[in-house]
Order: C-alpha cells, then structure tokens, then sequence
C-alpha cells in the first residue's frame, strides 16, 4: 500500500519565505505547495484539502485571519490545522487567532525545527476516509507564545 504524504499549504506573500519553508517541508515527507496570497491558497485548499496550513497573518489583500476563517468554511476544514507564522505577536492578534481555530502562532522567522516538530505532533496518521486519505488534527489547548 502507498502512503501519502501529509499535503500542507504555505502561505506567505514573500515568495522567498513560501518557497523555502515549502522546500524543507518536501525533504522531511510532506507534499507542500507554496502561495502567496490568500486567493491562491483558497483555490489550492478547494483543489484539496490541506492537513495544515502556515500562514502568515500580515497579508494583503487577504490577511491571514481572512483566510483562516474562509478555510474553516470549506468542506472538511474544521480539520485542518492551522499554523500563524507572523511576525504581529500581539495579545490581540494571537486572541483573535485563537478565536478562528489556529492552533499555534509562531514568531517570524520561525525556527525551522520547531516548526518540524509542531507539524509532526499536530498531524496525526492518515485514516481512510471513502476513496482518499484524510488527515486528522489533534485538539490543542493552547497558543504558545513565540
């Protein structure tokens, strides 16, 4: 049987950014795909649904909580993790991103381990779901800071 990689969205309107997070997520087994802003990573998601997402928050002209909520609407999107990497750190921003089901916020730049060992503990096993892999997040109780 042929496993399927966890599919991941990177979102960050610094192609630079997008391209090397999506590069290093290719080398540790995930299947990513890099946008640059929050129209292209709706059409992605809608192509398929994504097992997490990173995000950057400070986009235009769709910011990151934008597209947070607009991804919760899409069918099976309750369950896709959702990741902020932004460098806003806020109270306001990070309750506001709680409030829309993101699951950590991470200071930009992110430490590209940490960011390795978040998606390996909020990804769980595939299960199959019909005819295709769905990927499952765990529930997490709270935002980490930083």
């Amino acid at each position: 049987m042929t496993r399927t990689r966890p599919y991941v969205l990177v979102v960050d309107d610094v192609a630079d950014a997008a391209d090397c997070l999506t590069m290093l997520l290719g080398l540790w087994g995930y299947d990513a795909t890099a946008c640059y802003c929050g129209c292209q990573a709706m059409r992605a998601a809608q192509a398929r649904r994504p097992a997490a997402a990173l995000l950057d928050i400070g986009m235009a002209p769709m910011d990151g909580f934008t597209l947070a909520a607009r991804l919760r609407e899409l069918p099976g999107g309750e369950r896709t993790t959702l990741v902020a990497v932004s460098g806003h750190t806020s109270e306001s921003y990070k309750a506001r991103g709680r409030e829309l089901g993101i699951a950590h916020y991470l200071l930009k730049p992110a430490d590209p381990m940490l960011v390795r060992a978040l998606l390996g503990r909020l990804i769980v096993e595939p299960t199959a779901v019909g005819s295709r892999t769905d990927y499952r997040p765990r529930r997490v109780r709270s935002v980490p800071v930083g």
